[in-house]
C-alpha cells in the first residue's frame, strides 16, 4: 500500500470548500479540483514508499503495477 498525494488544481472556479469541508491540503490559494489518483502528464501524483516520494507514472513505468 502506498500514500498518494493528490495534485490540486486552481481555476477561476476554484474555492476553499475542498480544503474546508474534505481537509484537502494544498498551498493554492483556491482549489478548483484534487486529482486523487494521476498519471495525466497535466498532473502527476507523488508516492510514498517507505519515506521516499516518487512519481506515479514513473513508478508504474519501471515496476509494470
Amino acid at each position: 500500500m502506498f500514500k498518494v498525494q493528490p495534485v490540486y488544481k486552481d481555476y477561476l472556479w476554484g474555492g476553499n470548500k475542498l480544503k474546508e469541508a474534505y481537509g484537502k491540503e494544498s498551498d493554492l490559494e483556491i482549489v478548483a479540483e484534487s486529482w486523487e489518483l494521476s498519471t495525466h502528464p497535466s498532473g502527476v501524483c507523488e508516492i510514498e514508499i517507505n519515506g521516499e516520494k516518487k512519481n506515479l507514472a514513473e513508478y508504474i513505468k519501471e515496476n509494470g503495477k
